[in-house]
């Protein structure tokens, strides 16, 4: 197997970028640098009985719906609300509490208590319509609204990997500084050790071979530069990575049992949008 070694760059690309398409006039990109977005990770609110998922997706009301495959083995779903009539229910698993909001990665499901909806639809580039759904938890029912995030798995379709950078972290010990941090053990501004920083790769080809190759630890995203059609609170990357913007995670960390915990400010991010002339 050919080991292919990621190029080094000191500082990515911070120069808008512009483009043509061919038919629909001239095309800018708007770039908006934000070095704001925080990792997000479940609290103990959301883990199950047995350590896994917080959702029953058997017992749920909604389908899951392969949008497409994402390698040899593995397909991208999302759960949709397809035909539905009524408020669909969402059965969580055993021993999971309320909480303000939670997204799970796997199916690209967001849940959003009513009360803190209005800043997740904010400017309209989050996420998809949602609709009000009832989540179970055990014999109480409460009201929340599910989303699907519009900026989900991007890493093998909308990154522009010649100006985003990563590095190499341990996963336990990320995982484990990310889960202490969840519980208040360590402050919000805890950053990973980097093993090795400022990897820059050509391509999603290239990224997935450079995970194989740094001997089971993981890329990260330093900067981020990613094609979207409006700049986004929340960003999933891949099935390990979602980024909440801090502005809206210091909301979300400061209301009771939140569900979900953040990293303050670990990336910076920057999101072309394209402006069509009309």
């Amino acid at each position: 197997m050919k080991v292919i070694a990621p190029r080094l760059k000191e500082s990515p690309n911070k120069n808008a970028t512009e483009s043509k398409m061919s038919g629909m006039g001239t095309s800018e990109m708007s770039d908006s640098l934000t070095p704001c977005f925080g990792f997000s990770g479940k609290s103990d609110l959301v883990v199950g009985s047995q350590g896994t998922g917080s959702i029953d997706y058997v017992k749920s009301d909604f389908d899951v719906v392969t949008l497409r495959q994402i390698s040899r083995l593995s397909t991208l779903d999302e759960a949709q609300f397809r035909d539905f009539e009524g408020v669909p229910s969402i059965r969580m698993k055993s021993n999971v509490k309320p909480f303000n909001v939670h997204y799970d990665s796997k199916v690209n499901l967001l849940l959003v208590a009513p009360d803190i909806r209005e800043d997740i639809e904010d400017g309209g580039g989050t996420v998809r319509e949602g609709r009000e759904v009832e989540c179970l938890f055990g014999r109480k029912t409460l009201p929340y609204f599910a989303y699907n995030l519009l900026n989900y798995f991007v890493c093998d379709h909308a990154v522009d990997w010649s100006s985003s950078s990563f590095i190499e972290v341990e996963p336990n010990k990320f995982q484990i500084g990310r889960t202490r941090v969840g519980r208040g053990e360590l402050p919000e501004t805890w950053k990973p050790k980097a093993v090795s920083s400022a990897l820059v790769f050509d391509g999603y080809e290239e990224f997935n071979q450079g995970r194989r190759d740094y001997l089971g630890n993981w890329l990260i995203p330093e900067v981020l530069v990613i094609h979207s059609e409006a700049e986004a609170k929340i960003i999933n990357f891949n099935s390990a990575i979602t980024l909440v913007h801090d502005d809206l995670s210091r909301k979300i960390s400061d209301a009771n049992d939140s569900g979900m915990f953040f990293l303050r400010s670990r990336v910076a991010v920057r999101q072309s949008v394209e402006i069509l002339d009309k």
